[in-house]
């Protein structure tokens, strides 16, 4: 494990050990567009959107995207970075989902990039009807060969954006 001074700061050190200049990180589009900054501005990798219809956004059958978008991208990917919960539609990934991923990732030996800064920072999943997966972690996930990394911050959860603390986790 890993600490770090903010997510974006592990996020943008992850990337820049992982990644040479040109090389990609495959994400689900929409996304968070401060991560432009941690992949390509501060490390000149791609950001590599992988354009998944919101009906399959969180279903295994969105792993077909990420197949293609590997298969169609002109810069050599080096992972997949994926924000559970999503930012910024705000759902969880449900776990089948996650492990589809993470197979993914292993047969193609890529790194898995779980931003799990909003892990806890949800409301009861009994309330929300578009929310009803519970949080699961990348950590408990199956497989990896190594390739896991998980961010995750306390600023988030204790409403403390000035706690600059990250953790940055490879199991």
């Amino acid at each position: 494990m890993t600490l770090s001074a903010g997510a974006s700061f592990a996020l943008n050190a992850l990337v820049q050990q992982i990644c040479d200049p040109g090389d990609g990180i495959l994400l689900a589009a929409p996304y968070w567009p401060g991560l432009d900054l941690c992949i390509t501005v501060h490390n000149e990798a791609i950001a590599v959107p992988v354009h998944v219809p919101l009906e399959s956004f969180f279903d295994v059958s969105s792993i077909q995207y990420y197949e293609d978008a590997l298969k169609n991208s002109s810069a050599p990917i080096r992972g997949v970075l994926v924000c559970n919960p999503h930012n910024p539609l705000g759902r969880n990934y449900p776990r089948e989902t996650l492990q589809a991923m993470l197979d993914f990732c292993s047969r193609n030996k890529l790194h898995y990039i779980s931003d799990e800064v909003y892990a806890m920072s949800q409301h009861d999943s009994t309330t929300l009807t578009s929310n009803k997966n519970g949080f699961v972690s990348a950590l408990s996930l199956d497989g990896g060969d190594g390739l896991v990394h998980v961010v995750y911050t306390v600023s988030k959860d204790f409403g403390c954006s000035g706690i600059r603390m990250v953790s940055l986790a490879n199991p």
